[in-house]
């Protein structure tokens, strides 16, 4: 596509370009008009935006009193019939524990048969039964449930199907589960040993300390089935570790000559919380630990109870010390330490003695007794007793340790809502409500449990959307934070959850007091200035944006929950909604579900077509709901979509007499709204070959997809970076940076601009009524600015793009024959042009910011571009500045996030600049890290990439010593957890191409270049260049090279290229590209360009040196003193590859593509 002065005839199908020239300097208005003119004509963005505004919109203000009342209401609803199966499961249990028998009603779990895929289980379960898994560690005596407990789970899922997983897990070690589900393992599991277990038997907070003897005798004594009694006493206390949860404290003495503790932080000298992350730690420090010394009591006894004076326990909280050893103590007075140390405590805390060993001696029976018993204890000050436990064979010590919970057990009848856990089986953010099982109220028998994942719980909270700000969270009674905006969605969690305080996301100093009364549970609302943040793209290569605004604040307990919810308005942020309900699409066949394979069995195949192996509609866009959509979004995502759902969904948007299948209000507008966009694509089919896709998304959750394809169940275009970057710049076009598309295999940018409501002027966040936006391939968009502007073809000189973040849009170096995936995605101008970078840092035209990442516990570290007003012009330019090796001149392009840059290259023997910049491999943060330093201020000029640098985080009390807002909190990443149904070649076979772009029958590199699916493909895998080159699809040729050794090719170039899969190189054609074809010296310009580049980057003896820069622009040097000769290389070249050298096909200019007039042309400029 390019920006020329043309005056076009078409004849027939023959198109005649009259001569014309590019602009000659880079400019960034005319680029500007370039880009308005393709979204205006092959997007639509124009017509659109007209179709929108003669819409008519009333103002109306969020009630926040009501919202917060209707949230509660039904988040109430939504607990308290799962309250009510848990009851009734519970009641079931404890009248039928005379009926428990040695025979089991429900077969293992790891002998379990018959199971389907159940998409709300999201793994295959029967729901005709449950079953058994009985723990290795599980007592002789067992006794199974009878039948009327599974008959109890199965008739509360047919009462509430939403429920997850029911189960009983009993003090014996026996799980049963409803419903069945296939375990490889029949011992996998001991419900003993699992924190929802410990947590519902002890239902108030825990303070642990785990002691152990690490002396000698530990190590060398007798060994019970290969083990020692170290490994033993390892497992043990990791076992005991497991049982706790994030509402518990815990910490680790081992002790032998003397005591210690983990060496590291706040491990040293007081007790963590209990969350995996610490956990985890002490884990480690277990496992290191090694036997030698004595076994010295005191100083064990001392550190344990130093790790709790430090901690201000409630009165409520349970402490304990378990203290494990193989002999008697080497030192004295060890009983009168705990009565000194108990007593500065009010004897709140209780030992738990336990001596392993056969050869455990009756002296040290004694001792531990005793100290159990804390026997020189003042007893008027309520010592709380504990007990000794003799473990002659300590293969039974894991068992008896986790135990302890059972000294501390109390029946309640308040449901214990456990901290939420990612489910093993996919379901994400779960949490278990459970209930203790008593026999005669004194003896804890189990434990009864239903797992309901959060989405569930607050699906209308996650989708709370008044306007562009508003938003809405939920914490507990402690403080933690169940949902927030500023974390992933429950669902999205696919390892250990994020547990913060939730002052810590809200840091505005009017919160202090909302979140204050919120731990109370009270209810209120307050007014007060606080920071919103906004995602300007990616979350991590394009960061965040903040804004202070005076909100409204409202919060409300949740009854009969240890929850409380409060939604977030910000004053004076009225939304815009429609004044007429939405017509009936009866009349227009503009409404086509995306679910084309089911919809398909009941049409025939004319009406679709095969494109890149996906099932595709040319006739339609094809239109997918966000889960936001649905008054239910989690009942949507828990079912599995049949054609009766379609059909009714069809039915409610095309009459006007069928129900509403669960779709909100304003849905049947937006689907009338944006079918005008399906008329305006169908008919601007002049870039079909170089675009992919066009779409339009609302923030309502209605998209349209054109050509028409199956979109993900789960795809939420609002959660896509191109989405949000629009969002961040409201009424501009913006493009995106080069990805690679998984179905075509190629490299594409996104152009995307949004639309408003209440006039084409009203361009506010608030008002976006939907974004717009089309995929191009990245060579074509390359070709609008080569092509475009003169001076990026000349010697020593390149251009290329980038975006407000800094992140490259397209670059001449995507193009070359060694370029590799982490060369082209993900590319940020530090990594790709660092003299160019270190100079903007150094003129305040790219700052570095920064944010808090939860997730990662670091600090975000990302860059934003803007030339300052320093520079009136809005150009910064260091061509002919005397003395730099590099010089450019980079300059806004208006009404966009984009900014143009000429790079000339004056000398290349100085050495290079480099910036710091991880490699692009993996996305563990680990992997980019920043050099040194976190401040902003201690890293003030430095030239990186993003990166992260270590956050200030206190690993104990799980908190972060964040004062103010100096480090905003980074938005977290959208994931994708779910495909598009399964399409197989049987699904496709019959149906013809809608869009082949038949590569294999363009025979030269400008042809080929630029096509969706199509590259020009010239060098095997080893790096040879082909016998004979030619235009393939780039899934087989990565950037230009075949995916195989050798490539053999015939006669019949189609048959070679589906037999031998190779591939095609873009950057051999892109600065060879003829652009304009009518004058002489045109001709003579393009040719020399193209003779000076089949050299320089084709031929062998060159071909191994391109990444050296200064051996690159020798040979331009030498190429240009060739005179005559360039044109005869080149001539040899182009027949080694297939091209005639004086009858190369052109690509078609942008103005030819687009239909430009003359009268258009003088427009743009």
């Amino acid at each position: 596509m390019i920006v020329t002065h043309f005056k076009t005839l078409q004849i027939l199908l023959c198109v005649i370009v009259l001569p014309a020239k590019p602009a000659k300097l880079i400019d960034g208005e005319i680029f500007s008009r370039t880009l308005k003119h393709i979204a205006n004509e092959g997007l639509g963005v124009s017509s659109m935006q007209v179709h929108y505004d003669k819409q008519k919109y009333y103002s109306q203000l969020p009630n926040g009193t009501h919202l917060i009342l209707e949230l509660v209401d039904s988040l109430y609803d939504t607990f308290s019939g799962r309250i009510k199966a848990l009851k009734r499961l519970r009641d079931v249990t404890e009248a039928e524990i005379s009926k428990f028998s040695t025979i089991a009603q429900a077969p293992k779990c790891c002998k379990t048969g018959g199971h389907v895929y159940n998409s709300r289980f999201r793994t295959n379960v029967s729901l005709h039964e449950g079953c058994n898994i009985l723990s290795i560690d599980s007592s002789t005596n067992v006794r199974y449930p009878p039948s009327s407990i599974y008959d109890q789970m199965k008739e509360n899922f047919r009462y509430n199907p939403h429920l997850k997983w029911q189960y009983v897990g009993l003090e014996t070690g026996l799980l049963s589960a409803y419903p069945s589900t296939y375990q490889s393992d029949c011992h996998s599991l001991d419900p003993r040993y699992r924190p929802w277990y410990v947590e519902t038997a002890t239902s108030e907070p825990k303070h642990v300390v785990i002691v152990l003897d690490t002396s000698g005798s530990m190590e060398t004594g007798n060994r019970y089935v290969g083990k020692t009694l170290m490994d033993i006493a390892k497992d043990a206390a990791n076992s005991v570790l497991a049982t706790l949860n994030p509402n518990d404290r815990v910490g680790v003495v081992a002790f032998s000559n003397t005591a210690h503790t983990l060496n590291y932080g706040c491990y040293t000298d007081s007790l963590a919380l209990a969350t995996e992350r610490n956990k985890k730690a002490l884990k480690g420090f277990i496992n290191s630990l090694v036997g030698h010394g004595e076994s010295n009591y005191v100083p064990a006894i001392l550190k344990a109870f130093m790790l709790l004076q430090k901690i201000n326990a409630s009165a409520r909280t349970d402490q304990v010390i378990l203290f494990l050893t193989d002999g008697k103590p080497t030192d004295n007075h060890v009983l009168d330490h705990i009565r000194n140390q108990n007593s500065q405590m009010a004897n709140r805390v209780t030992i738990m003695t336990y001596g392993i060993g056969s050869q455990l001696d009756e002296s040290a029976k004694i001792i531990l007794t005793d100290i159990a018993n804390q026997v020189r204890s003042d007893t008027t000050r309520g010592a709380m007793k504990g007990k000794f436990t003799w473990i002659p064979n300590p293969v039974n010590l894991r068992h008896i340790m986790t135990s302890y919970y059972q000294h501390f057990s109390r029946k309640t009848d308040h449901v214990i809502f456990t901290v939420p856990y990612v489910d093993a089986w996919g379901l994400g953010l779960v949490t278990s409500m459970c209930l203790p099982l008593y026999i005669n109220i004194m003896k804890l028998f189990g434990v009864t449990c239903i797992d309901i994942t959060l989405s569930d719980l607050i699906s209308n909270v996650t989708y709370f959307h008044q306007n562009d700000h508003s938003y809405a969270f939920i914490a507990d009674n402690t403080g933690r934070v169940l949902l927030h905006p500023l974390l992933p969605t429950p669902f999205q969690y696919e390892d250990h959850p994020i547990f913060v305080d939730i002052i810590t996301l809200e840091r505005s100093s009017g919160a202090a007091s909302v979140l204050s009364a919120m731990k109370k549970r009270e209810m209120g609302q307050k007014t007060f200035q606080t920071t919103f943040i906004t995602e300007r793209g990616h979350p991590f290569r394009e960061g965040i944006d903040t804004k202070p605004m005076i909100a409204t604040y409202h919060y409300h307990p949740i009854p009969d929950t240890p929850f409380s919810l409060c939604i977030v308005i910000p004053n004076g942020e009225p939304r815009l909604l429609m004044n007429a309900p939405a017509p009936a699409m009866s009349n227009s066949p503009s409404f086509l579900y995306h679910r084309l394979d089911l919809i398909r069995a009941g049409r025939t195949d004319k009406n679709f077509c095969n494109s890149f192996g996906q099932i595709s509609s040319e006739d339609l866009s094809t239109v997918k709901f966000a889960p936001g959509a649905f008054i239910d979004p989690y009942n949507y995502l828990d079912s599995n979509e049949t054609l009766y759902n379609v059909t009714a969904l069809t039915d409610f948007l095309t009459t006007s007499s069928a129900d509403n299948p669960g779709l909100k209000n304003r849905i049947k507008h937006d689907v009338w709204l944006t079918q005008k966009a399906d008329e305006i694509w169908k008919q601007r089919v002049s870039l079909k070959l170089y675009t992919l896709w066009r779409y339009i998304a609302t923030p309502s959750g209605v998209v349209r997809l054109y050509p028409g394809s199956i979109m993900p169940q789960t795809f939420d275009a609002s959660t896509r970076p191109w989405y949000k970057r629009s969002i961040a710049y409201p009424g501009k076009l913006v493009v995106s940076a080069a990805y690679l598309d998984a179905i075509t295999g190629g490299y594409v940018v996104t152009l995307s601009s949004t639309l408003s409501k209440g006039g084409s002027g009203n361009q506010q966040k608030n008002n976006v009524a939907a974004v717009m936006g089309m995929d191009f391939t990245v060579g074509y968009f390359y070709n609008l600015i080569v092509s475009g502007f003169e001076e990026c073809t000349e010697q020593r000189k390149t251009c290329f793009l980038v975006d407000a973040s800094g992140n490259i849009i397209v670059h001449p170096s995507f193009f070359e024959l060694n370029a590799v995936h982490s060369s082209v995605e993900n590319v940020h101008i530090s990594e790709k042009e660092p003299e160019i970078s270190s100079d903007l840092i150094n003129k305040k035209v790219m700052n570095q910011y920064g944010c808090i990442n939860f997730e990662t516990i670091k600090i975000q570290h990302f860059w934003k571009v803007s030339i300052p007003e320093t520079y009136p012009s809005g150009i910064i330019d260091t061509t002919g500045v005397y003395g730099l090796a590099t010089q450019y001149k980079m300059v806004q392009v208006p009404n966009s996030n984009v900014f143009l840059v000429m790079k000339h290259q004056v000398r290349t023997e100085d050495q290079p600049t480099k910036c710091h910049c991880p490699l692009n491999v993996t996305n563990d943060p680990e992997e980019f890290m920043c050099s040194s330093g976190s401040g902003l201020r201690s890293r003030s000029g430095r030239c990186e990439c993003p990166c992260y640098s270590p956050a200030s985080y206190q690993d104990c009390s799980n908190k972060f010593p964040i004062l103010s807002d100096s480090w905003p909190t980074c938005a977290p990443e959208h994931k994708t957890l779910s495909v598009s149904p399964k399409v197989t070649s049987e699904d496709i076979k019959s149906l013809p191409d809608c869009n082949n772009p038949k590569c294999y029958n363009k025979k030269t590199k400008q042809s080929c270049f630029g096509v969706v699916g199509c590259q020009w493909c010239s060098m095997d895998k080893a790096g040879s260049f082909l016998e004979k080159a030619h235009c393939n699809s780039p899934k087989y040729c990565p950037f230009g090279k075949t995916l195989y050794l050798k490539v053999h090719l015939g006669n019949n170039v189609t048959a070679a290229v589906a037999g031998s899969v190779v591939s095609g190189t873009l950057f051999l054609i892109i600065l060879g590209i003829t652009v304009v074809i009518g004058i002489r010296k045109r001709r003579q310009i393009n040719k020399q360009l193209n003779s000076r580049l089949q050299i320089e980057y084709n031929s062998p003896q060159n071909i191994s040196r391109q990444s050296d820069p200064e051996v690159f622009y020798d040979n331009r040097e030498n190429i240009d003193r060739m005179g005559s000769s360039r044109n005869r290389g080149f001539s040899e070249t182009a027949e080694n590859y297939g091209i005639d050298d004086e009858d190369t096909e052109p690509p078609p200019s942008y103005s030819n593509v687009m239909g430009i007039t003359s009268r258009d042309v003088n427009a743009l400029y």
